[in-house]
């Protein structure tokens, strides 16, 4: 046990590209041939890397910034991995900026879309999640989701629901129909509280 925790230290390192954690010097997504290089997610911990891959839906490329800008604990852009994004850049179509909403990610997102103005810059939606109470939604939540609010499209939940369907069916979960027929207009979110 103790070989394998010290073969754990000695073997990972960080992605000399986007920054992740993995064991060799560009990680397997840097390397994947078939992703997308143009679309960088910018995101602020290895961790949240993961959160995003468990979706199985983004075929892009990351960057890992290693923290965000938080003055209250004197850190500043110099200690983020900023820099290295902007090197990245240049050969980039869109950047996703899918950091936390909370003050520290609102600041650092804000000071990104400053730089980075030769790029398509996108942020992740805010709003409402599938399967919430209208009635227990902070109140940020709520101004939020009706600034950003889309036009609904019968075509587009229609689909939306076959992938929720699809998932869920090859995670094992139970099918949305069958187990609750009052709520397959809902998405996979009410699948989720099995």
């Amino acid at each position: 046990f103790a070989g394998a925790i010290s073969d754990l230290k000695k073997n990972t390192r960080e992605c000399s590209v986007c920054h992740n954690i993995g064991e060799t010097d560009q990680c397997d997504i840097c390397s994947d041939q078939n992703r997308d290089k143009s679309v960088i997610c910018v995101v602020e911990q290895p961790l949240d890397v993961l959160a995003i891959e468990r979706s199985d839906g983004y075929k892009g490329v990351y960057h890992v910034l290693h923290g965000v800008i938080d003055p209250l604990h004197n850190i500043g852009p110099e200690e983020i991995k900023i820099n290295e994004l902007l090197e990245r850049s240049n050969n980039a179509k869109e950047i996703i900026l899918a950091l936390n909403p909370n003050m520290e990610g609102e600041a650092t997102c804000l000071y990104l879309k400053k730089l980075l103005k030769d790029v398509k810059i996108t942020r992740l939606a805010h709003g409402l999640p599938v399967g919430a109470d209208i009635g227990t939604l902070h109140c940020l939540t709520w101004v939020r989701s009706r600034a950003v609010r889309a036009a609904t499209s019968d075509q587009r939940a229609a689909q939306s629901l076959r992938r929720c369907r699809g998932k869920m069916a090859v995670r094992g979960c139970a099918t949305i129909g069958v187990r609750w027929p009052r709520r397959a207009a809902m998405g996979c979110g009410a699948a989720r509280r099995l």
